[in-house]
């Protein structure tokens, strides 16, 4: 049989394995000689997306408290003693993903808002998932060259890797908006109206949002229902009232 190896290279030896019925469950404090070599596993979402059957909404709160409490436990692990760790690496199905399974419903090129550099190197920067629980679904990501665990989609409903259990069936999902969001995709369908050779200042000015060239300072706050209703009968606005408040100072 031959040899397994680390997703990512396995750095200097000597270190113990963490016990492999689970995730770690002692936080090591690193002393300062020690401190420097010890790299815990962290996280980013600069490559963070949803798209068709990896969309988040409608699950449940549950799921997002689930999702950080993994995401806590699993930063709190030495990611070279993890990664060196194999049965640790079952516990968790942390795996490269098999995009030859059967009916695995995107391809690696579908990945297309990550940069080129990562998305078209695979042998150094492979798709790799592992689960939030058996039951909630898995996190897919990669590990960028500064050993980040860059997350790319968040797969409740097992479809990355559809199984034999399940009949290889893969579900539907619908994409979870914020306001700021919406706003985006409804200046889109706004700008796919419009003719490429328009005459029309405004719409011209329309094709070019967002722009990303405004700045402006934000100040964030909690009004009381009360103050709210009155803001909502005042012909004043918002902003009319912050400066009002603030020259009565």
């Amino acid at each position: 049989m031959a040899k397994k190896h680390p997703i990512i290279p396995e750095q200097p030896k000597g270190v113990k394995k963490i016990n492999a019925g689970g995730v770690a469950q002692t936080r090591v404090i690193a002393t300062q000689g020690s401190r420097s070599k010890e790299i815990k596993w962290s996280f980013g979402f600069q490559f963070f997306s949803q798209i068709r059957y990896f969309e988040i909404g409608g699950v449940d709160n549950g799921w997002y408290i689930s999702l950080l409490a993994r995401l806590k436990e699993i930063s709190q692990i030495e990611r070279d003693r993890f990664l060196s760790d194999f049965p640790q690496h079952g516990n968790i199905r942390y795996h490269k993903i098999s995009w030859d399974s059967k009916n695995v419903p995107i391809s690696r090129s579908d990945l297309n808002w990550i940069d080129k550099d990562y998305l078209e190197n695979e042998e150094e920067f492979p798709m790799l998932q592992f689960h939030i629980s058996q039951a909630l679904g898995r996190i897919v990501g990669f590990w960028d060259e500064n050993n980040i665990f860059q997350i790319v989609l968040l797969d409740p409903l097992h479809n990355i890797q559809p199984s034999k259990r399940n009949d290889y069936h893969v579900d539907d999902t619908y994409f979870m908006s914020c306001k700021y969001s919406s706003l985006l995709i409804d200046l889109k369908k706004i700008q796919g109206k419009i003719k490429t050779n328009t005459t029309c200042m405004i719409c011209s000015d329309i094709v070019k949002l967002p722009t990303k060239l405004n700045s402006s300072n934000f100040i964030y706050g909690h009004l009381s229902d009360e103050y709210i209703d009155k803001l909502n009968t005042t012909d004043l606005t918002f902003e009319e009232l912050i400066e009002l408040g603030l020259l009565s100072v």
